[in-house]
């Protein structure tokens, strides 16, 4: 069935409101197996950050001084599932080739799209 955009947006304000109620804190969870770093704490934070703005189908942006981990945390939260992709974006000023090579080193199956 295809919903007109103010039955989409009704049905989601919908789903988003009922999460809203139940809320009961932000979970934590465990990095996929298959990401190939650690994260600090700092790190598990901002990712666990963004598990929740996945799971309540929210946006969001992790901004912090340059070297805190921001890409080990982006790696992870695409690892993290395929069942909802995300709607944000990582990409340092430093550059897409330097962002792959950690992308590849955090990722055993990582595969360059742009």
């Amino acid at each position: 069935m295809v919903l007109s955009g103010a039955g989409w947006v009704a049905r989601n304000c919908a789903e988003l409101a009922q999460k809203l109620r139940d809320f009961s804190g932000i979970k934590a969870v465990a990095p996929s197996p298959n990401l190939r770093a650690v994260l600090r704490l700092i790190n598990r934070a901002g990712w666990i950050w963004l598990q929740f703005l996945r799971e309540y189908s929210l946006g969001g942006i992790l901004a912090d001084d340059m070297g805190l981990g921001k890409t080990v945390q982006a790696i992870a939260h695409l690892l993290h599932g395929t069942r909802k992709w995300p709607r944000e974006a990582s990409e340092p000023c430093r550059g897409a080739d330097e962002s792959h090579d950690e992308l590849a080193a955090g990722s055993p199956n990582a595969s360059r799209l742009a």
